[in-house]
This record gives structure tokens, C-alpha cells and sequence, in this order.
């Protein structure tokens, strides 16, 4: 008896995997400004970035976001969190690396490569609160000089590792562990591969002139990668990148790239296509994400073969369309995609409760921008306060209560959320 009833069990389990469907949502319009990476500490907290000081986060899957001031106007290229206040981000321009340590709702410069040559710091990976890499260029409009930056120090202090990759450029760092990382780059013509095992001090320089300039990579270990190499090439790698071997070439416009496993991988191109392997790049298929306007996939973010995210920018249609955009991948049978919303740094709003009207126990929601001291508090329809659900500091984002009502009567009763810089009340209808 026992072994039918798991039998049937198996039965049921294997049919709900089957039903789910995993693919992307349909796309939302997060900011008038291109994005161009997006980075996520968990299903619920994660930040996009771009065009001019662009900072944007969520802590609610990407439902609601919030624009944060980064204090720059250059594009930032990058973003990294190590928990849900630590975390730093790069740009162009001018080579900058800034820090929070309170979730973004402050950024202050922690390092400048230089104010008056091009710079750009492109990517950027901490193993722990002290310990980061950082990876970038100058360009004296002859020749490139790639830049290796690490800390020991949590980024207070960033010091420059020798290496020998003149004339190239770094696009992006990936790191297996406290001495081994592998960074790819290259120039107009060749492909180049640097890579580390006792944690920067050594680098070997693998330089490749078939494949091109490598753009974005992903590994999984560090033996197994691929890479978008020339614009046009998906190459893949089981040696280190000592090797490649060309997987699928395209006209034109590949630009961004992610594996989750040795199997499973995308790849975001230009046209609002995405392309995707269940094989390790045998056999690439073409994805088209949902929407209206033409997309440019600048990053993908995968948590597991089952949670992403992609970002990227629209260039076509109605000045008004312009901007940067958000898709999520995921079992379509489970999430929807409404209410989708950016906020500015100055706003708070407090939503309307539901059920409404309501038997007993309704639940009050609020969103809040920045980490700071709240209280919501219950009123009768004389004013009279009648009950505090909460009071205490809070970190930015979307939070819930509930009220339960069953020690009064029926009757029109108001909540009130009060922040320094914020009051507002609504009202609610108790029927018994």
C-alpha cells in the first residue's frame, strides 16, 4: 500500500513538473535611460544599472523599482552585492568605483582611474567583504592600457597588478575561487585570455588572433566556458581558454552571455532575440521575448535553470519607448507580470488595503525608498488612535501587516503610515 501510494505520488509530482512553462515575460519599461547590467542577490533583491549614473533596485522579484542616486552622470557598466547592504558598482568615462554600505540608498566614490582620459572600469567581483578584483582600461587615444585593480580592504584601498596584456582591453573578470580567476578582453583583431592561480599575482597571458575580441564570457568551472567573441561567434572552451572551438556564428549583434549549468545557457542578441541550448551549445535556438519594440539584451542574470532575469535598452518606435527595459524568465504558471513600477528616490507610497471591505483581518501595505524609522497606525472614525501595528526602523522596500479587527465593532476605521518626510492615511471598511 505504502509503495502505490508513493507511486501515485511520483505520477502526480512528474505531471506538475511537466505542466510548468518556463519562458519570458513580457517586457516592462523600468527607465527612460538604457540599462546595460542587472544583478540579483535573490529572487527578491536585485539592481539594474546604465546611462547616466542610472542605479535602479527592487526587493520585490522586480515588481517595483527604485531609483537610487549613484552622484555621477557616467554610464555604469557594472554591478556587484556581496549581502543586501555591501556592494559597489563601475563606470566609463572616467574609471570609477563606487560603494555602498546601507543598500544603495547612499554611493560614494571609493576610486577614480583618471579625470581627464578615457577610463572605464568594466566589471567587478568581491570573494568576501575585503577581498576584490576590478578590472578596466585607460586609452591615450593610441594604444590601450588594461588596467587589474584589487583590495584587500573592502575598497578603501585599490592597488594595480602587474600583468603583461599591453594594447588590449578587459571586458570581464570571473573568479572560481581565492586564487584562481580568468579575465577576457582583447583588441580590434585578437581574442585574449589572462588568467590567475595564486590570486593575481601571476598572470598568464593567452592571446588567440582567429577568434576576435572576446566581449562577454560565462564558465561554470574553470575548465568549461564560452564566450561571444568578434560580435558574431559563440565559442566555447574546456581547457581554460587555451582553446576554442566556434559553436554558431550570426551576422551580427551578440551581447550578452550566461550558463547555469554544463548544459543550459542563453545568449542575448540584438532584435529582441535571445538564443538558448539545452546541450552545451550544440544546438543553439532562437527565443523571441515577448513585446512590441525592438530590444538590445545587454545582460542576463540566472539564480537556476528556472529564476532569470534579463535587461536592455529600446531604440525604435516612439521617442517614449526609448529606454531601458526588464524581462523575467520563469514558470508562467505561477507569476504574472502586473504592476510593474519605478519610483523615484523621493517617493513612498501606502497602497490600498485588501480585502476592502473586510471581515475580521485585512492586510496594509506600504513602500518605502529608504531605510529610516516608520510607524502605521490604526484610527477609529472619531481620530482617536486606537492601535500602532508597527513603529521602528525598516529597510527600503515593500512591506505587509495585517490588522486584525476582532475585538471591534463594524465601521469606517483609518490607517496611517507617517515617515520624517511622509504622511498619509486611508480609509478601510470593517463589516461583521
Amino acid at each position: 500500500m505504502k509503495n502505490l501510494l508513493f507511486f501515485i505520488f511520483y505520477l502526480f509530482t512528474i505531471q506538475n513538473v511537466n505542466a510548468q512553462e518556463f519562458n519570458w515575460l513580457n517586457p516592462v519599461r523600468i527607465s527612460s535611460e538604457d540599462l546595460y547590467s542587472i544583478y540579483f542577490l535573490n529572487e527578491h533583491i536585485g539592481w539594474a544599472v546604465g546611462e547616466n549614473g542610472t542605479i535602479l533596485k527592487t526587493t520585490d522579484r522586480g515588481f517595483i523599482w527604485i531609483k537610487q542616486n549613484s552622484g555621477i552622470s557616467e554610464p555604469i557598466n557594472s554591478i556587484f552585492f556581496i549581502d543586501s547592504l555591501t556592494g559597489w558598482a563601475t563606470s566609463g568615462w572616467k574609471g570609477t568605483i563606487l560603494n555602498t554600505n546601507n543598500g544603495g540608498d547612499n554611493w560614494e566614490i571609493q576610486y577614480l582611474i583618471s579625470d581627464s582620459i578615457e577610463s572605464s572600469i568594466n566589471s567587478i567581483f568581491f570573494s568576501g567583504p575585503d577581498t576584490g578584483f576590478a578590472i578596466g582600461y585607460k586609452f591615450d587615444e593610441i594604444l590601450y592600457e588594461p588596467l587589474i585593480l584589487k583590495t584587500t580592504t573592502g575598497g578603501e584601498e585599490w592597488v594595480i597588478l602587474p600583468h603583461e596584456s599591453t594594447g588590449f582591453f578587459l571586458s570581464e573578470y570571473h573568479f572560481f575561487n581565492s586564487e584562481s580567476a580568468i579575465i577576457v578582453g582583447g583588441n580590434d583583431t585578437s581574442g585574449v585570455i589572462l588568467r590567475t592561480y595564486n590570486g593575481g599575482q601571476n598572470w598568464e597571458l593567452i592571446k588567440n588572433e582567429e577568434i576576435g575580441p572576446i566581449l562577454k564570457a560565462s564558465f561554470i568551472n574553470e575548465d568549461i566556458g564560452w564566450a561571444l567573441a568578434d560580435y558574431n561567434k559563440i565559442i566555447k572552451t574546456t581547457n581554460g581558454g587555451i582553446t576554442w572551438s566556434t559553436q554558431d556564428t550570426v551576422q551580427f549583434g551578440l551581447c550578452s552571455i550566461k550558463f547555469v549549468n554544463d548544459s543550459i545557457g542563453w545568449v542575448g542578441c540584438v532584435n529582441s532575440d535571445i538564443l538558448h541550448t539545452s546541450n552545451g551549445g550544440t544546438v543553439w535556438e532562437k527565443e523571441r521575448i515577448p513585446g512590441d519594440n525592438v530590444c538590445t539584451i545587454y545582460d542576463l542574470f540566472f539564480l537556476n535553470h528556472c529564476k532569470g532575469y534579463a535587461i536592455g535598452s529600446s531604440q525604435s518606435g516612439w521617442e517614449v519607448y526609448f529606454g531601458g527595459y526588464f524581462w523575467r524568465y520563469g514558470d508562467l504558471t505561477r507569476i504574472n507580470n502586473q504592476d510593474i513600477s519605478i519610483l523615484e528616490i523621493s517617493s513612498c507610497d501606502l497602497f490600498n488595503n485588501y480585502p476592502n471591505p473586510f471581515n475580521t483581518v485585512t492586510r496594509i501595505s506600504f513602500f518605502i525608498t529608504t531605510s529610516e524609522s516608520v510607524t502605521l497606525k490604526i484610527f477609529d472614525s472619531q481620530g482617536e488612535l486606537i492601535e500602532t501595528l508597527y513603529s521602528g526602523k525598516l529597510y527600503a522596500g515593500k512591506h505587509n501587516y495585517e490588522w486584525d479587527a476582532k475585538f471591534y465593532s463594524s465601521g469606517i476605521y483609518f490607517y496611517q503610515l507617517q515617515t520624517s518626510k511622509y504622511t498619509k492615511a486611508k480609509k478601510l471598511l470593517l463589516l461583521k
